[in-house]
């Protein structure tokens, strides 16, 4: 096989490991949601570690760096579907699409933004955004906005929320934020369930890998203690990636 770049760079690696019985056609192995790895180098883990073992021959990339992200590699962003327009698409789908599963909140597909956009009919926009900027998060800024979706969620609603703007790209860390997303709603609007649509959390626990996060964010655990509490496991993993790497 041919190896390609990672849009987002081969650097970063984030997030909690997939785990039993959340395996699925959305995460198969025990990997983190950000890996930081190519095509090549993934299909060299799962060949070796997963008990694949196929006659597997990945033709390296010429020129590629670990520490690139698309816009550096010289190369056209082709759309992989109409909702992921930009290479930049991807690093906004990493906050907001975890949480798009739930149906509750527009993650701004089916508007003209598609991922870039967290809202609902009921939220104030201003007070969301100043409670998420006082976050300090790195590398995002949060701007107040409204807008009406063309389909999807709460299609002809007016809705308001905010606008993410990733004004480093490199220090912003999308799994970790839309879970600072979520618990800022909770606090603001804790009256609205996000987990009320049981099919959709069943389809966000594979997507995440675990109940776990669904949990610790019910009960109240701060976004950076549950970040910690995925530290061992992803450790282990980088171990394990590092002797996958080609670049």
């Amino acid at each position: 096989m041919f190896d390609r770049p990672n849009p987002i760079g081969g650097l970063m690696v984030e997030g909690n490991l997939v785990e039993e019985p959340y395996y699925s056609f959305v995460g198969l192995y025990p990997i983190p949601y950000r890996h930081g790895m190519t095509i090549g180098e993934l299909a060299k883990l799962f060949n070796a570690e997963y008990n694949i073992n196929c006659d597997l021959e990945v033709i390296p990339m010429i020129g590629w760096k670990r520490s690139m992200y698309w816009d550096e590699t010289g190369l056209n962003w082709i759309p992989t579907s109409p909702h992921v327009p930009h290479w930049e698409t991807i690093l906004y789908m990493g906050a907001t699409g975890t949480f798009g599963e739930l149906h509750i909140l527009s993650e701004g597909v089916g508007y003209t933004s598609p991922f870039e956009l967290v809202g609902a009919p009921w939220i104030n926009g201003q007070v969301f955004a100043d409670k998420l900027n006082q976050l300090n998060l790195p590398g995002v800024f949060f701007r107040p906005l409204y807008f009406k979706p063309y389909y999807l969620h709460y299609p002809g609603q007016i809705c308001q929320g905010v606008q993410l703007h990733i004004i480093n790209e490199k220090a912003f860390k999308p799994y970790v934020t839309g879970f600072y997303i979520l618990h800022v709603h909770m606090q603001l609007y804790p009256d609205k369930d996000l987990f009320a649509k049981k099919d959709r959390v069943r389809m966000f626990n594979k997507v995440v890998g675990t109940d776990k996060i669904m949990d610790q964010l019910q009960t109240g655990m701060l976004v950076q203690k549950i970040e910690e509490s995925w530290q061992e496991q992803l450790e282990h993993f980088s171990k394990i990636r590092e002797s996958y790497l080609i670049y």
